[in-house]
Formats: structure tokens, C-alpha cells, sequence
């Protein structure tokens, strides 16, 4: 309860479903290019993933399907490894 998610508007009331969540608020806007480059708490804190995870931009990443991000497993496809190193991190 009270708790915030930035979701793409085309996902939204699709995720919220498949979530089981009956209500929600939209609040407002948030531009993409300024999410670009943020650090997050893993989405598993506290269930063995005791780091931070980078929100990259990826071309691979679309308002068809999920919530309009993606994780990012550089080793596990090349739309994520391209995002990645395009981003300058290391592996």
C-alpha cells in the first residue's frame, strides 16, 4: 500500500491486472530521457539481490507488452548486451 510505479501509460491498467491490483491513481508524467542513467534498488531486495540496478535506454524496450522497462542481463541476448556497453557500464 502506497507504494509508487512509473509504468508506461499503454501498459498500465494491463499490469495492474495481471498484478491483482483493483485501484490505482495515475499521478502524472515522467519523460523517459530523465530516467535514463537512474539507479534503483533491485526489484528482490531482500530475496538474495542485495545490489543496485542501472535504467537503461534500450531501442529493444516497446509499449506492446510488460510494463515499458525491461532488466538488463548483458550475458543473455543481444538487445541486452547492446544496451549495456552502450551505456559505457562494464561487464
Amino acid at each position: 500500500p502506497g507504494d509508487k510505479l512509473v509504468l508506461a501509460d499503454a501498459l498500465a491498467a494491463d499490469v495492474m491486472k495481471s498484478a491483482r491490483v483493483e485501484a490505482f491513481e495515475r499521478r502524472g508524467d515522467v519523460a523517459g530521457d530523465t530516467l535514463a542513467g537512474l539507479t534503483c534498488a533491485h526489484p528482490l531486495r531482500g530475496m538474495g539481490y542485495e545490489f543496485d540496478v542501472p535504467l537503461l535506454d534500450g531501442d529493444h524496450v516497446t509499449e506492446e507488452t510488460g510494463t515499458g522497462f525491461v532488466h538488463t542481463a548483458p550475458g543473455h541476448g543481444r538487445e541486452d548486451f547492446e544496451a549495456w556497453t552502450g551505456s559505457g557500464k562494464l561487464l
